[in-house]
């Protein structure tokens, strides 16, 4: 991409790229480009996701669709991130990193990644997923549960929630996690925002490799399917 001294960045070269960063709360954001012109921003901080039209012409992207966005976009010559120049209005410039190229290609979790929290409790995965030929985007969080709303029903201090890219929606479950053994479950029940229903589906049981950096449910949609860790929260 981007050879010749130019930018080859546009909506169709974009299509199935994802980039992560932190708002400016510090709250994880996940940005995935559909081959459909849609941009979805998934984020963790109130697990809510959207879709947005845009467009993007040599590197220098904007947002199409009215109310909240955040905002115009740049991304240089080697693609390798993805800069929100004034995010949301709120007066700061904020860099995001690629976490998969267009090309399907999962990124490795970074380097200087902070150690997993002995909970999980805010950790960021993401990988993809069987949905849409394998071109959906998952992010998963493990973070506190809000004070507010149908997450107070949930049993644990700490919840998982699932962003999908596919259908812009996200899901909320209780999580278990034995740190020695590094497994878990997600709940057999859980919740579907901004209505609160529930869903009955459940990605099920996990393991975590020794390192700390991927995550590898069994059984999701019938097959083992891992998801690699791009963040890790302050406490």
């Amino acid at each position: 991409m981007g050879g010749g001294g130019g930018n080859d960045w546009n909506s169709e070269t974009l299509a199935n790229t994802v980039y992560g960063g932190t708002n400016p709360g510090g709250a994880w954001v996940t940005v995935t480009f559909r081959s459909d012109g849609k941009m979805i921003g998934a984020f963790s901080g109130d697990n809510t996701s959207n879709a947005w039209d845009y467009v993007c012409i040599e590197g220098a992207g904007s947002i199409t669709s009215s109310g909240w966005t955040p905002g115009a976009f740049m991304i240089p010559n080697d693609g390798k991130t993805l800069t929100f120049t004034n995010f949301g209005g709120h007066g700061s410039e904020r860099e995001f990193m690629r976490l998969r190229s267009a090309d399907l290609k999962a990124a490795a979790s970074p380097a200087d990644i902070a150690p997993l929290s002995a909970d999980l409790a805010g950790s960021v995965w993401g990988g993809s997923t069987p949905a849409a030929d394998n071109t959906s985007w998952l992010t998963l969080t493990f973070r506190p549960k809000r004070t507010s709303g149908y997450e107070n029903d949930m049993a644990g201090p700490n919840v998982a929630v699932i962003s999908y890219a596919h259908d812009s929606t996200t899901a909320v479950w209780d999580y278990s996690y034995d740190t020695s053994a590094k497994a878990g479950t997600l709940s057999a029940t859980g919740y579907k925002p901004p209505d609160g229903g529930t869903t009955s589906w459940n990605p099920g049981n996990y393991t975590v490799s020794a390192d700390g950096k991927t995550l590898t449910f069994t059984s999701f949609m019938g097959q083992a399917r891992e998801f690699k860790r791009y963040y890790q929260m302050a406490d």
